[in-house]
């Protein structure tokens, strides 16, 4: 009977410690962080990458060399965005089947309501052979609506002074629509100050196109020759201030090796061309059409200026 007297507060520690808590103040007020702050910050939207495209794609493509080209239209508000990673080994080449990858995208704030919107103009894996071509800005609208741009070739040799361009095309900055102008192969091409028409050395038909934007048609004019040559190329075209004609080079012979060179006037009203310089030994190029009456010229290495109208050096 003693041991059990003994035993008795024990066993009644024991009941109670197993029977259930009462709530109490503190227990039915608990002081918890917000929910926000432990969950995993992954469930949160993260509009912009913490590494830039360039860092992205140097891990991505650890084994191509990666290009980026960064332009920015004359507002300011828009800038274009291209990364290019091609392969220099023999094993990348037959690792990526002898593509490299190209991706150009468009960031823009639009409006007074600086609404922002990025587009990817392309994204894609391109054969990298004996010539290939990248996308490259022709110009901005001068409403700062539309970007212009086209495939510029890039050669397996000599560089003609005109280059070569395809697939000319106009983005919508505001929807980031994109619309084929033409598809065909140019040489020269380049784009008016007021961005209405764009000028450039029609391969095909071997004369100057005028191409306006407001109709899509296209003005052709006969070009001038001094005499059949065998090889000659178009390019350096130049507008005048007033927009109206155009100061652009012809050069003679292989593009690795000219023989000579002319500068020719395009006078878009008339639809005609003259020849206003040339040398049989010497090539040119056209630094700036300053007025109506001084244009900056370079013959060989040296810089003159003419008269657009009368062809005078001084």
């Amino acid at each position: 009977m003693k041991n059990c007297l003994v035993l008795l507060p024990f066993c009644i520690f024991i009941l109670a410690a197993c029977s259930p808590a009462e709530p109490t103040a503190a227990t039915t007020q608990p002081t918890l962080e917000p929910i926000a702050t432990i969950l995993p910050t992954a469930t949160k939207p993260n509009p912009s990458p913490t590494l830039s495209v360039n860092e992205i794609a140097a891990n991505v493509f650890s084994d191509l060399t990666v290009e980026t080209q960064k332009l920015y239209s004359p507002n300011g508000r828009c800038a274009w965005d291209r990364l290019q990673a091609s392969s220099l080994t023999e094993s990348a080449t037959r690792k990526y089947d002898n593509q490299f990858y190209i991706r150009v995208s468009l960031a823009c704030v639009l409006g007074d309501e600086f609404k922002e919107v990025n587009w990817v103009l392309l994204d894609e894996w391109k054969s990298q052979g004996l010539g290939y071509s990248i996308p490259t800005v022709l110009g901005w609208s001068a409403d700062g609506k539309k970007l212009y741009f086209h495939d510029e070739i890039i050669p397996d040799g000599c560089q003609p002074i005109g280059g070569w361009q395809e697939n000319f095309r106009q983005v919508d900055l505001e929807t980031g629509n994109i619309t084929l102008l033409f598809p065909e192969l140019r040489s020269g091409a380049s784009l008016s100050p007021d961005t209405t028409r764009l000028v450039y050395h029609d391969i095909q038909n071997k004369d100057v196109g005028v191409y306006t934007f407001a109709n899509g048609k296209v003005q052709h004019i006969p070009l001038a020759f001094p005499a059949p040559p065998a090889y000659w190329e178009v390019g350096n075209f130049t507008w005048s201030p007033d927009r109206q004609s155009v100061l652009f080079v012809m050069v003679y012979g292989d593009a690795c090796n000219p023989s000579g060179a002319s500068i020719q006037k395009l006078d878009i009203a008339k639809g005609e061309i003259r020849m206003k310089w040339i040398s049989t030994v010497k090539t040119a190029s056209i630094v700036e059409w300053v007025d109506p009456l001084r244009a900056v010229i370079t013959i060989g290495q040296e810089q003159h200026l003419m008269d657009p109208v009368s062809g005078n050096l001084y």
